[in-house]
């Protein structure tokens, strides 16, 4: 009989860093006329959103219940949405996923698979064992020329957000599939909850 491991997800988060300047430049006519001229300049932004298939806005990506002979083949599908961009000169989007708070799965947690965070609360929690997740940035993971985010070894994926100006939207759309731990086999998955927080890192260029 197959063993349910409950309530797995992975929550994202993002953070959109900017990058501000200062500059004091005094100018001098006569001895008896001064301009000080004190301005912040900003890179501009977009707003960024975590949404599903359905186009909602989430902050986590739930996959329920799920068997232990679904893993490898249970995926989720989601997106990040870029609109109301303004002022980005390059009109490019730099997307780094980084783990938040928890070390990367596999044996010496150098795997590109992020691990379960599950902290138990309460007696009755069990943490799920020997359970990765993986992230990926097509809707089908491994196709189309996806590419995995790396955990272990943090990898920036570049998109193209001239098109997200005013109410129009840039979809990346990215998929994230629970697997076996790396090194571990299907016998030594351990059910229970499973919850791995991360962190989308956005800057613009």
């Amino acid at each position: 009989m197959n063993q349910t491991i409950a309530r797995l997800a992975l929550c994202a988060m993002w953070i959109v860093e900017g990058l501000s300047f200062s500059s004091h430049a005094e100018m001098k006519a006569t001895p008896h006329i001064t301009l000080n001229v004190t301005s912040d300049i900003t890179v501009g932004t977009c707003t960024a959103t975590l949404r599903d298939s359905g186009n909602s806005i989430i902050s986590e990506v739930a996959f329920g219940d799920v068997y232990t002979s679904e893993l490898g083949n249970k995926v989720k599908t989601f997106k990040l949405q870029f609109t109301d961009c303004v002022g980005v000169p390059g009109r490019k989007a730099n997307i780094t996923l980084l783990p938040k708070g928890i070390g990367c799965a596999g044996t010496t947690g150098n795997s590109p698979d992020f691990a379960n965070g599950f902290i138990p609360s309460l007696e009755q929690d069990i943490a799920a064992a020997n359970v990765a997740v993986e992230v990926w940035t097509t809707n089908t993971p491994q196709s189309g020329g996806s590419v995995q985010f790396n955990c272990a070894n943090r990898n920036t994926q570049q998109v193209n957000i001239s098109t997200a100006s005013g109410t129009a939207t840039v979809d990346y759309p990215l998929s994230a599939r629970l697997v076996v731990t790396p090194g571990k086999q299907r016998t030594q998955v351990v059910a229970g909850q499973f919850k791995s927080p991360a962190t989308f890192n956005i800057t613009y260029e």
